[in-house]
């Protein structure tokens, strides 16, 4: 947040409905990968678990993560996974909330995702705007951890991929729109 706008801001947070109260939500990777970037706290189940509180959510709440391979050490040694053979990587995220009549209720939504080998072609479709939101939330949650450093270095490696992959309009202005909310957050930082 802006402090010289710190008023409207927390009037315009303040304004946004609550749709659910009580959030949890956890995330369950494929035994292969792992979870990176996440606050070691919230990782169960050799990392592959992530399990996150929301308390109360508004529609604009935005719940990002990261994943990778687990190292090929780790991999070669599970008698059961053959990268080569693996076409998809299910993911499942669980979502438990109490809604606004009081019900608790949980959600949980399963997705396989293909696997690619083309990273230039993925990096070239990437959507600037979630990665964006991504990189500000795992860089602003590592200086809160007292990791200033790492926050700063997370966000501007995210800003020199956004920049090297920029192919559509779209791109451009939610880059240009990142590197404004990038220049605030390290102001922000650095006063820390």
């Amino acid at each position: 947040m802006n402090p010289v706008s710190l008023t409207k801001d927390f009037a315009n947070i303040l304004a946004k409905p609550v749709i659910a109260t009580k959030v949890e939500a956890k995330v369950k990777l494929h035994k292969g990968l792992m979870f990176r970037n996440e606050n070691p706290a919230d990782l169960s189940d050799d990392k592959t678990l992530l399990t996150r509180q929301f308390g109360n959510v508004t529609e604009d709440n935005v719940f990002t993560f990261e994943y990778t391979l687990k190292p090929i050490s780790q991999l070669v040694e599970m008698e059961d996974i053959n990268l080569e053979e693996i076409k998809y990587f299910p993911f499942q995220a669980q979502i438990s909330y109490t809604s606004l009549d009081g019900a608790r209720l949980l959600r949980v939504i399963t997705k396989k995702m293909e696997v690619s080998n083309d990273r230039k072609e993925l990096e070239s479709k990437a959507d600037f705007k979630l990665i964006s939101e991504n990189a500000m939330q795992k860089g602003s949650q590592m200086a809160a951890r007292g990791d200033f450093r790492g926050g700063q270095a997370i966000m501007k490696t995210y800003k020199q991929k956004m920049r090297q992959n920029i192919n559509s309009e779209a791109q451009v202005a939610d880059y240009k729109n990142f590197n404004n909310n990038l220049a605030l957050c390290y102001q922000q930082i650095n006063e820390v």
